[in-house]
């Protein structure tokens, strides 16, 4: 649960218990609410509301850091001028594409959920034919909701250009940087 003093902050942001946040702040061009900032402190699975604007706050010369909507469109258009990060939603699990004009890398934190990573690679060939496929390694979460958060965490290391980890309080440190 979010303690008082955060719900006070993030009503304050939102001008009201459940009006959407209006960008309000800088790093902030989405809209979510109360209950969206809540699925962090629940431990619930995140929504593509609370991981798109995380990814916002990650400030970043080197990626081309694309949403969550950006997938199902994707389509070939020019060469990449820096590598993508791009969150992946896929039978209920959140996986991260790190593109180059060379290589597909999926970072996957629940292997044994078996998602189908040929499908995404099937989506992706249309916009890059000449890419090949790798699954990394990388951490792996030890139950069924943190892939949101695996996910935001990594992309956070691959921008930061550090080894991939996710912090204990990566869901603390998600919110505080929303908060903000």
């Amino acid at each position: 649960m979010l303690t008082a003093t955060e719900v006070k902050a993030a009503r304050a942001l939102l001008n009201g218990p459940t009006a959407p946040l209006q960008a309000t702040a800088a790093h902030i061009g989405g809209m979510c609410t109360v209950a969206d900032l809540q699925r962090l402190r629940d431990k619930k699975w995140l929504n593509d509301t609370i991981l798109n604007l995380f990814l916002e706050t990650l400030s970043t010369e080197g990626h081309d850091i694309r949403d969550s909507f950006w997938f199902p469109y994707i389509k070939h258009t020019r060469p990449l001028q820096k590598p993508l990060l791009a969150p992946v939603h896929v039978r209920d699990h959140w996986v991260l594409l790190h593109c180059t004009n060379d290589t597909v890398t999926v970072y996957d934190s629940y292997k044994t959920h078996g998602v189908d990573h040929t499908a995404i690679w099937t989506q992706v060939q249309k916009a890059l034919p000449q890419a090949v496929l790798v699954i990394a390694d990388c951490p792996q979460q030890h139950n069924t909701t943190d892939c949101g958060v695996h996910v935001a965490a990594m992309a956070m290391c691959l921008t930061m250009g550090t080894p991939l980890t996710v912090p204990v309080d990566m869901r603390e440190y998600m919110l505080q940087c929303l908060m903000r």
